[in-house]
């Protein structure tokens, strides 16, 4: 989000990836490769996992 490109810009390609993410766990489901919750628990260590890191390049950031 810290980027250069335009505001209206950056809210479309993040719609367009939190798409693409939910589109891959609902295929794994409907082909029945992976259970309903293995795919939830899957976007929620995602989740976690990138406030983790953007907190921690925040902290980085803020110090430097």
């Amino acid at each position: 989000m810290r980027s250069k490109r335009k505001p209206l810009s950056k809210l479309g390609l993040g719609i367009f990836l939190c798409l693409v993410i939910l589109l891959f766990g609902i295929s794994r489901i409907y082909l029945g490769v992976h259970y309903t919750s293995d795919v939830l628990a899957g976007f929620i260590a995602g989740s976690v996992w990138l406030v983790i890191c953007i907190s921690l390049l925040e902290i980085i950031y803020l110090y430097k």
